[in-house]
């Protein structure tokens, strides 16, 4: 620990060091850099652009949801690698993972379950239809070509259906634009983690492309917390491929092409706490995500239509063989997920005041699953046969717009299952901006709802008798902003309710002893609290932002505590740009106590705090070099009872574009 501390503080000096020796810039350096400078000036003051609020370009002035929008520019301040950890910074949201990078993580939205999260990759659906609860695994998610986050909380079902009952979290890749442009990009650090970058993007006449790839390896920490005793470190494989490719033969016609891969390899651990190593137990990922998407412009722009067939594959194969602890036992697993979706979406804009929305979606799931098991009482096998399930849904929607001050967004949504039937649900959203004030007033209401699982409906445990979960959530707050938007706040109350949740109900026999269980449409929860958030920029080059959320969940069932929700959670940033060539940037995160799992009784985590620290420094217009600490202070936690947690880590790295 003390040795990955002292090299931690050896490459933030290092980045310091090549900061303040720079010596011999070129005058054509200074104006590219300068330049810059410009443009970043100038996008503190634009109004940020949302297409998940509404399904279409909307400005967030007109929109009421609680949502945040993370740019590529705040991407590469905070110098991320995965998904996962940006999402971090969201307020509202609550992030675990069992271990260090590429293990298993869950991602709560307001409370809700991360099976109540609906995830999108430039509007296909990663959520796996063969996990227990559909969810999505974010583990192998990497930021990589990546424009831009939208993270929309509350229940979103009306425009998105299924999953979204406790919101939507939509990832929307890079468009290429002007001259062809290269990136390469590579960074090494704590844990033997390397990672390596290229990509290509731009465009030529009626074609536009955005390609990347990349590969990451990481030795890793025991993912068994090393505090019980374990030692044996997990490694972390990830090779990943995106684009996105674009073809307008006019300027009423566009076609637009996107795809993601990515192979993932990492080793586990049998269980957190003592005793859970395991030196030769992984897992394999195989994530494939494909999508078309046609839009026109009809009738003097008046009838817009985007067509879009997208398909999603995700295969996970496990591998746990004999061993010196476990000399008879071992298990190997498939799982395959499918997902293909088409939808049909128009938009109207046949009044000044209001936008019509009008949608069809039609999708199919499949999915499958072997395991086989070998002990010293023989061989056994358990076969989850290729399954599907098919849902149909419209919508419609109507955005108005009075005044250029009152927005307001009506939805209704019926969704068809060939199992549970019928679905409806609906969304309010309202907003009034008062300009000589610069405030903005905002409510929203709406339900939401969630299909049984392929898993939930025919596997051993499951029944096709389950129902939808259902939620019923609203929220209220107000923005504001001053001083040419230097400062801004804003605040919002919100309240979920979860109902008809499916939860699995257990068989035991007189001695305590599991016989048997199903599937039952038995539990419900609420979630309720405040978010608040805060922005400073008193001079160009220095901004401070910081988010606040509380929040109190229970689980009706139980009258408990929802697992793995904090009561509090605290956010603070900074950065600062130095000399128009450097960046430099702290992080402050602070989570309080939260229950989780525990084999008898649930157990209470400790609250923990972390600080991180980033520099980033312009050696030319064409190359950066950059360099982070994340948990400077060395804080020993769990985000999961019993897993491990990285100590201080360093990493440094560059950036080369031309």
């Amino acid at each position: 620990m003390k040795q990955r501390f002292v090299v931690s503080i050896i490459i933030i000096f290092a980045g310091i060091f090549s900061l303040v020796s720079a010596e011999g810039r070129s005058e054509n350096t200074d104006s590219a850099v300068a330049a810059k400078q410009n443009d970043r000036d100038k996008v503190v003051s634009l109004d940020k652009i949302t297409v998940t609020a509404t399904r279409m370009e909307t400005p967030l002035r007109e929109v009421a949801s609680s949502m945040s929008v993370i740019s590529a520019e705040e991407v590469k301040m905070r110098q991320d690698e995965m998904m996962i950890d940006l999402l971090r910074d969201i307020p509202g949201v609550d992030v675990f993972q069992t271990a260090g990078v590429g293990t298993h993580s869950q991602v709560y939205i307001r409370g809700a379950s991360a099976e109540h999260t609906l995830v999108l990759l430039d509007g296909m659906e990663m959520n796996d239809p063969m996990s227990p609860g559909r969810s999505c695994e974010f583990a192998h998610l990497t930021l990589d070509n990546i424009e831009r986050i939208e993270v929309l909380r509350g229940p979103q079902s009306t425009l998105y259906g299924s999953d979204a009952m406790g919101g939507v979290i939509n990832i929307l890749t890079k468009k290429g634009k002007g001259k062809p442009s290269f990136l390469i990009l590579g960074e090494g650090g704590s844990y033997k983690t390397f990672r390596g970058t290229g990509g290509v993007a731009g465009d030529w006449k009626w074609l536009d492309y955005s390609l990347n790839a990349s590969r990451k390896f990481s030795k890793g920490l025991s993912a068994a917390s090393e505090e019980y005793g374990n030692t044996e470190p997990d490694g972390y494989i990830n090779n990943s491929v995106c684009g996105r490719v674009g073809i307008a033969p006019s300027d009423k016609v566009k076609i637009d092409f996107y795809g993601r891969y990515t192979g993932a390899e990492n080793d586990i651990d049998n269980w957190g706490g003592p005793g859970g190593d395991d030196p030769n137990s992984k897992i394999y990922t195989d994530q494939t995500a494909l999508k078309g998407q046609a839009h026109f412009l009809l009738f003097n722009e008046l009838w817009e239509q985007k067509l879009n067939v997208a398909y999603t594959n995700n295969n996970r194969n496990t591998s746990n063989g004999t061993d010196e602890a476990h000399p008879f036992d071992s298990d190997r697993s498939t799982y395959r997920g499918r997902i293909l979706k088409a939808d049909w979406q128009n938009n109207l804009y046949i009044y000044k005041v209001n936008t019509i929305t009008l949608g069809f979606e039609i999708e199919q799931e499949r999915g499958e699953s072997e395991n086989s098991f070998e002990s010293a009482q023989g061989p056994s096998s358990s076969v989850f046969k290729d399954r599907k399930s098919i849902l149909g849904a419209g919508y419609v929607q109507d955005h108005i717009k009075l005044w250029n001050s009152f927005f307001t967004t009506l939805g209704v949504r019926y969704d068809y299952h060939k199992i549970f039937g019928n679905q409806l649900t609906y969304r309010v959203a309202s907003a009034y901006v008062f300009d000589p004030l610069n405030i903005k007033i905002k409510s929203t209401v709406g339900t939401g709802f969630k299909s049984p699982s392929l898993f939930q409906l025919y596997s051993e445990y499951g029944s096709t008798n389950l129902e939808p979960e259902q939620s019923f959530g609203w929220d209220a707050g107000l923005e504001q902003s001053a001083w040419n938007n230097r400062i801004t706040y804003g605040v919002s109350w919100f309240s979920n309710n979860f109902s008809n949740l499916i939860d699995f109900k257990g068989v035991f026999d007189s001695l305590g002893n599991f016989i048997g269980g199903s599937y039952e449409n038995i539990a419900e929860a609420e979630a309720r609290g405040v978010e608040v958030q805060a922005s400073l920029q008193p001079i160009n080059d220095l901004k401070l932002q910081a988010h606040y959320t509380w929040m109190k969940t229970e689980d009706k069932k139980n009258h408990s505590k929802l697992l793995q929700r904090p009561e509090h959670k605290v956010k603070a940033s900074g950065t600062y740009r130095l000399l128009e060539r450097a960046d430099i940037g702290v992080d402050f995160m602070y989570i309080g106590t939260r229950y989780d799992f525990g084999y008898l009784s649930n157990i209470k985590l400790d609250a923990y705090k972390l600080v991180n620290l980033s520099i980033s420094y312009d050696v030319t217009s064409n190359l950066s070099i950059f360099s982070r600490v994340d948990n400077v202070l060395d804080e020993k936690y769990e985000e999961v009872a019993g897993y491990g947690i990285p100590g201080t880590s360093g990493f440094a790295g560059f950036k080369l574009s031309f």
